[in-house]
């Protein structure tokens, strides 16, 4: 009785290990983001015009804040919207995690303590 027991805790703990990444994968949101994002906001974070922000080296937290701000409606831009209610909540923090993970701009003031 207790063998099958253990067999189905052993798949349950493989299956957790493959569970979304919380973090974020910088690997996985490059590609999204030179999908999605790099007409906008380039492969290196930098805004490619005036009124578009610089992504690079922004906290991931900051970014992921405001693509559930977009998601929801709080804020709005129609690409943007577009992009984030599309996309799955893990696309998103990979997104996140990418950009965060590049060289912050030298004009882009460092992200707000919290």
């Amino acid at each position: 009785m207790k063998r099958p027991f253990l067999l189905v805790a052993i798949a349950l703990a493989g299956a957790c290990a493959y569970a979304a990444d919380p973090a974020g994968d910088v690997r996985a949101g490059r590609a999204l983001a030179y999908a999605e994002c790099r007409g906008c906001h380039g492969m290196d974070g930098k805004g490619t015009g005036p009124g578009i922000p610089d992504l690079g080296g922004r906290d991931a937290a900051s970014i992921m804040a405001a693509l559930e701000d977009y998601r929801s409606g709080r804020r709005e831009h129609g690409p943007i919207r577009g992009i984030a209610r599309n996309a799955k909540p893990q696309e998103l923090r990979d997104i996140a995690a990418y950009y965060a993970a590049q060289p912050r701009s030298a004009a882009q003031p460092a992200s707000p303590a919290k």
